[in-house]
């Protein structure tokens, strides 16, 4: 018997290409490409805490260039034989500002290092004037994007729920076990979610934002799993997939403020500054639709959705530029 190791085999899960991430120039390539590194090198990405899946970015340009590819994919047991590689999903993503993920396989960034000075364990103070400021931020870049929907986009507009009474912020805080901070207090006073009909996912890469009931049933579900690498008491879910969406979305960390990405497969990293960032960067694409892409806004019959570079969908127009 030959003593050389038996070849890894590389395919792609059925629909494993996500929100058009394949019209994107250059990604099939970028794929093909990947597949073969993983042929040579299946532990190339990140490993997640569940046995088996793995995570990591490439550039779709060669030499590092251009939009980036998330990548989540399985190797070997226990989820699949050994020598399988099964890439799960592949979305596009907006390239963060703080982070460079040009090198297929690179470490997500960890969590903010502690204030050596405060210990271990030390709790963040939170600055009450900084708060107010980031809550002003919030308001003033929803209702931008508010009334920018009111006018061209009717029907994502009419899916807008009131706001949250305090009443209820505030049973919706104890609930949630944690201190809430300002800036989603904010929000949810401008709007408490949307309904869950056509036109609610108009936010970038056509996520919507959660009720505040369905963000806590999401919180309450997460932690049930029971594993603190997964999820953590002070990261409240605010949007997903769609309105009730458990598989993938953005959560807000109470602790440091950044918006963070979750999905099923265990991968958690920051993708915004803050949830002012990531209001204000929508309201100002929306106002100068050059700012954008990848994902490229556009309208579509009255409702607000996005698009990679390069896709046409029928109805579809991008905005004027």
């Amino acid at each position: 018997m030959s003593d050389e190791a038996a070849p890894v085999v590389v395919e792609p899960a059925q629909g494993a290409w996500q929100d058009g991430a394949q019209h994107v120039q250059g990604a099939p390539e970028a794929v093909e490409r990947l597949r073969a590194l993983l042929e040579a090198d299946p532990r190339l990405g990140e490993q997640g805490p569940m046995p088996s899946l793995y995570h990591l970015r490439i550039a779709v340009a060669q030499g590092g260039r251009g939009p980036l590819l998330e990548v989540a994919y399985t190797f070997g047991p226990p989820a699949l034989p050994e020598g399988t590689v099964r890439i799960d999903t592949i979305r596009a993503v907006e390239r963060p500002v703080a982070f460079d993920y040009d090198v297929p396989g690179i470490a997500l960034p960890e969590e903010a290092e502690a204030d050596p000075e405060s210990g271990p364990g030390a709790v963040t103070v939170r600055d009450p004037a900084a708060e107010e400021i980031a809550a002003r931020q919030v308001t003033e870049a929803w209702e931008r994007i508010v009334g920018w929907l009111a006018e061209h986009a009717p029907r994502s507009h009419r899916t807008l729920l009131p706001a949250a009474g305090e009443e209820e912020i505030t049973s919706a805080e104890q609930a949630f076990g944690v201190r809430l901070r300002a800036d989603l207090k904010a929000l949810w006073r401008r709007c408490a979610g949307v309904v869950d009909k056509h036109g609610a996912e108009f936010l970038p890469h056509n996520r919507a934002l959660m009720t505040v009931g369905e963000s806590l049933r999401i919180q309450r579900m997460q932690l049930g799993f029971g594993n603190e690498d997964l999820w953590r008491p002070s990261w409240i879910p605010v949007c997903s997939f769609n309105a009730h969406d458990t598989t993938s979305g953005l959560y807000l960390d109470m602790d440091t403020g950044r918006l963070c990405h979750w999905d099923r497969f265990g991968d958690r990293h920051p993708v915004h500054d803050s949830l002012t960032t990531y209001l204000e960067e929508i309201a100002d694409t929306l106002d100068v639709p050059s700012l954008a892409g990848p994902p490229e806004p556009g309208l579509a019959r009255g409702v607000l959705t996005w698009r990679p570079a390069g896709a046409s969908d029928e109805g579809w127009r991008p905005l004027a530029r």
